[in-house]
């Protein structure tokens, strides 16, 4: 399970730093406006809730114990 969410994130990671890339792009080119403030707390808030959403959800197995030892094998082999 770590192997494949680690494989995943970096997945998803790569996908947002070329879409935010593109965003930054396009408004240096004066192609869109952009607020850089809302940006970044739009950035912030969502990693947050990210975060939030993956400790509840492990939180709640009945066993975390092994689950997080395979998980923490997973993330280093992977």
């Amino acid at each position: 399970m770590g192997y494949a969410t680690k494989k995943i994130a970096k997945i998803i990671a790569v996908f947002l730093g070329l879409y935010a890339a593109s965003l930054l792009y396009l408004n240096q080119i004066g192609v869109i406006s952009m607020n850089y403030e809302k940006f970044v707390t739009m950035a912030s808030t969502s990693a947050t809730n990210l975060t939030d959403l993956f400790v509840l959800s492990i939180g709640g197995l009945p066993f975390a114990a092994s689950f997080i030892g395979g998980f923490a094998l997973g993330m280093k082999q992977g």
